[in-house]
């Protein structure tokens, strides 16, 4: 049994006269069947008041089912696992917005403030014991019959300005409480293997900014097409794992794939009488947690990178449009590390594209 790289396990070392031979292997659990269903109904409701604060609220209501039966694929007398998660939730929203001034000059100036919940259900191969192997890494996972789905508690207060309709400026301020959040964690076995578990809470807080601002400044020069754009957000989160069963090195930790900042910066071409358009967009995401670690070893972190991408169009008549875009351009190594080493540097390349595109135009009698 060969468990390697690809490039290493097929080279001629390992490959016999008689070839080589890739056998698959079925365990008693790996078939399952599932089903999920979902009714929902809202209500929401608009209020205006004299001292020029608006109010929406509401609610949704959802009813959810979701099955899955597990069984031996080779023995019908075998006793299946079964899971059904049946819910009935109702999602709060309310929203507060006090306008500060609405000027032509100046524009308009808002506070707004919100809170609205949320839900996060546990897929088919979560909620099952079926047994399968991570294709990068070769851990085994396993699904969790017993999981619940989670629960989501938004809180945000933002500060908005707009100077003009193609222009903005906020700041703002966000917290998000979870119940049950669904987290991945290393089971204490012999073999290397991953399963589900609802976690005791876990939350997650920042700030953000975003912008968008026409190089015009509001002159009618040509500049007035060009804008810059971008936002950028600061977050702590942690979940707590000490209720989990597991091996995992941390039991409380940072949430799995979330990074602590995320930068994205857009400058762009898009006038109102012009055939062309196009945008060249800027991403930095920091590190985040991609694999928990187990039995003192630290976890595994995609370490932070930056994204170059562009996209441009031109319309050829009426009907016609050609596209151009350029994917990854910079084509920054994606690095993964376990403490200060490092175990994975993979270039995943950059990408052009070229499209034609053609939409009828509609005829009226």
């Amino acid at each position: 049994v060969y468990n390697d790289d690809p490039a290493q396990i097929f080279n001629a070392e390992n490959i016999r006269s008689d070839g080589l031979r890739i056998a698959e292997t079925t365990q008693a659990t790996d078939n399952f069947r599932a089903s999920s269903s979902l009714a929902a109904q809202y209500v929401e409701a608009q209020f205006r008041f004299p001292w020029d604060m608006e109010m929406m609220t509401g609610a949704r209501r959802e009813e959810s089912r979701q099955s899955v039966l597990t069984r031996d694929l080779f023995a019908d007398s075998a006793e299946p696992v079964t899971t059904l998660l049946y819910r009935v939730d109702v999602l709060p929203a309310l929203t507060l917005t006090q306008q500060v001034f609405k000027d032509k000059v100046a524009g308009t100036m808002q506070v707004r403030g919100g809170y609205g919940r949320t839900l996060n259900r546990p897929d088919f191969r979560e909620l099952s014991p079926a047994v399968y192997y991570d294709v990068v890494g070769g851990r085994e996972t396993r699904g969790e019959p017993k999981l619940q789905r989670a629960l989501i508690d938004n809180y945000d207060l933002r500060w908005e300005w707009y100077p003009s309709p193609s222009e903005s400026l906020s700041l703002g301020a966000f917290y998000k409480d979870f119940e049950d959040p669904i987290e991945s964690y290393v089971v204490a076995s012999v073999a290397s293997r991953q399963s589900y578990t609802n976690a005791a809470g876990a939350t997650n807080a920042g700030i953000e900014a975003d912008f968008r601002q026409s190089l015009g400044f509001g002159s009618d020069s040509a500049w007035q097409d060009v804008y810059v754009a971008g936002n950028a957000a600061l977050i702590r989160s942690r979940v707590d794992l000490r209720g989990a069963d597991g091996t995992q090195t941390s039991t409380v930790r940072p949430l799995q794939g979330q990074s602590p900042y995320v930068v994205n910066l857009q400058v762009g071409y898009e006038p109102m009488d012009k055939p062309m358009s196009g945008s060249i967009m800027l991403n930095r995401a920091g590190p985040r947690i991609l694999d928990v670690g187990a039995d003192g070893i630290p976890d595994e972190v995609e370490q932070g990178r930056t994204r170059l991408d562009a996209v441009a169009g031109l319309d050829l008549g009426k009907s016609w449009r050609l596209n151009a875009n350029g994917r990854n351009l910079l084509n920054t190594p994606v690095v993964r590390t376990v403490g200060a080493q490092e175990v994975r540097a993979v270039n995943e390349g950059w990408s052009l594209g070229l499209g034609l595109t053609w939409e009828p135009t509609a005829v009226l009698n």
